[in-house]
């Protein structure tokens, strides 16, 4: 991700992301269609919960943005079949058509700072430039329409009958299919700007779903997913809606015991102490740290209900089909909350594919900047082992930001903006319709072959993959920060997260009675430089070691800088 200027309003109040990715569903119909596909309508897999963000409700304004959609594609099918029937080449001059008069109001502006609505002439810009466009159609069909061509390109093209039937279909439909879009876009501007303002969205009410079972058990899989404290994940990285680690490193504390200046007493051997003792102790204090100071890097106090400080367990979803922890025998989906002893349990028995995180997240800027610390502690023989991976889910796309540029009523002139803008959409839209129609009247038929196959398999295939592919929060990431005080911020969260932890390990190990020398060394090479730990390579400021190993030094401002690569 990177650090360009984007213009786009910014998040500010807990709960904007979720408003944000709602109005995705709105905005976005590629957005929409990949929720109610990937995640809703694979019913056997995990979901992907990430903090800050209702996934119910995104959920459920992508199916109902879904089916708001569908009686305008099949008008907007209608029109083509229409021209189909008559001319089928004459689409392409509907396209055209469409294209062209949507742009007939792009007109230069001195303003490089702000957007320029349509003034009070735009509508009739955009008739007149329809007009003569259709004008110069008809001549050039009157034309044509002399040539001598056999019947199939004849139709092909419309030129039989002096190219009427051809002209008045094409015109016809293209008028349609701009005022079919039209209607829409106001409906769907109304929408947003009643129902996903942040005055309104204070009460939120969900959309009304279709009243399938198999869709009402999974809202409730995404509701028990976004409630538990498992992500069962595909693949190689178990992170799964939390976005890619940020930067990372390892510590190894070899527990001997505390030595002594000549002369001292020996003291009594070291206080044993079990891997959930030491995450029971590291919770408890940022826990009690954050009621007294605020949360980390922040020094606000308010700012700590916003905080989340979390036990989370992660599983691979392709070794979990005969392990009765995450089988339930009343749904498909893995079982997304274990009990406090199971997590107990894990947490005394780090092996294998299933590991536990004591996880730190403080939703930042209305949740558009989530960083995250997920911290491992596990103990083998007499020495420690500590795994950091600091991740940040930056701010959804900021096309999705646009709901809070509405205002609310309706204004001449956004009125007149929408209109031009439907314009400009109707050709590409006209062409997909058909298809998208079609692929809906189906849902339901695929939806039920698609689970007839899965569950195939599933009985089949002992290794029958169970987990998330996909994040719907990081779906919605944008490729560039909006602000660049979100990286500072995010940067100051988890740079403070680590710093308090290897404070209290520290101050944990020497109440202990345990040797800290080396723990103290190592953690001033962390403070000092920071150490990342990406694929078995160490890396020290800048410098890598291993062999094709790559180096980057994060630090604010700059999280673009060119690899180092050592050889």
């Amino acid at each position: 991700m990177t650090t360009t200027q984007v213009r786009a309003p910014v998040g500010s109040v807990q709960g904007d992301v979720t408003r944000y990715l709602c109005a995705a569903a709105y905005l976005d119909e590629k957005f929409a269609d990949r929720v109610v596909e990937e995640v809703l309508a694979d019913e056997i897999s995990a979901v992907a919960p990430s903090p800050d963000v209702d996934l119910e409700a995104v959920a459920r304004h992508c199916l109902a943005a879904r089916e708001i959609r569908y009686p305008r594609d099949l008008k907007l099918a209608g029109a083509f079949g229409v021209v189909a029937l008559f001319a089928p080449l004459w689409l392409l001059f509907v396209a055209f058509l469409a294209s062209a008069v949507g742009q007939a109001d792009r007109q230069r502006t001195l303003g490089a700072r702000g957007r320029r609505q349509p003034d009070e002439r735009a509508l009739l810009r955009v008739g007149f430039q329809a007009g003569w466009i259709v004008l110069v159609a008809f001549m050039l069909v009157a034309m044509f329409s002399q040539l001598h061509l056999n019947s199939i390109l004849s139709w092909l093209f419309g030129m039989y009958m002096f190219g009427v039937p051809a002209v008045l279909a094409s015109v016809g439909a293209a008028l349609y299919a701009s005022m079919t879009m039209m209607r829409y876009d106001l409906a769907t501007d109304e929408l947003l700007r009643t129902s996903l303002s942040r005055e309104a969205f204070a009460c939120p009410a969900l959309p009304l779903v279709p009243r399938r079972d198999w869709i009402k058990d999974r809202l409730a899989a995404i509701r028990q997913a976004q409630d538990g404290n498992v992500t069962v994940y595909s693949g190689y990285t178990p992170f799964m809606g939390f976005a890619n680690a940020h930067s990372s490193w390892r510590l190894a504390v070899p527990l001997l015991p505390a030595e002594r200046p000549a002369g001292v007493p020996r003291p009594d051997a070291p206080t044993p102490f079990s891997v959930a003792e030491l995450v029971d102790h590291v919770r408890d204090r940022l826990g009690a740290a954050v009621e007294r100071d605020g949360a980390p890097g922040t020094g606000d106090a308010g700012a700590s209900g916003s905080l989340l400080i979390e036990d989370r367990v992660f599983a691979d979803g392709a070794t979990i089909g005969d392990d009765e922890r995450f089988m339930s025998i009343y749904a498909l989906a893995p079982v997304m909350r274990l009990s406090s002893d199971a997590v107990h349990e894990i947490i005394l028995n780090p092996t294998g594919t299933v590991r536990h995180y004591l996880a730190v997240h403080l939703p930042l800027w209305g949740g558009d900047v989530v960083p995250s610390v997920f911290l491992h502690f596990s103990t083998v023989g007499d020495t420690l082992h500590l795994q950091c991976s600091n991740h940040v889910l930056g701010p959804v796309v900021a096309d999705y930001h646009l709901v809070d540029r509405l205002r609310d009523p309706l204004t001449p002139e956004r009125r007149r903006e929408v209109l031009i803008e439907a314009l400009s959409r109707t050709g590409t839209t006209l062409f997909g319709a058909p298809f998208r129609a079609l692929d809906h009247a189906r849902f339901e038929r695929r939806q039920a072959k698609r689970m007839e196959h899965e569950l195939a398999a599933m009985k089949q295939d002992p290794m029958y993959d169970l987990g998330a592919r996909v994040s719907i929060r990081e779906m919605a990431l944008s490729s560039t920060y909006h602000n660049y005080f979100q990286v500072i911020d995010a940067e100051r969260i988890t740079s403070s997260v680590q710093l308090h932890t290897l404070a209290i390990i520290r101050k944990f190990l020497d109440s202990r009675g345990f040797d800290t020398t080396d723990f103290r060394s190592q953690q001033q090479t962390i403070v000092n430089q920071g150490i990342i730990q990406q694929g078995g390579t160490s890396i020290v400021g800048n410098q890598a070691v291993g062999t094709g190993a790559s180096a980057t030094q994060n630090s604010a401002g700059h999280s673009d800088m060119a690899p180092a690569s050592s050889e």
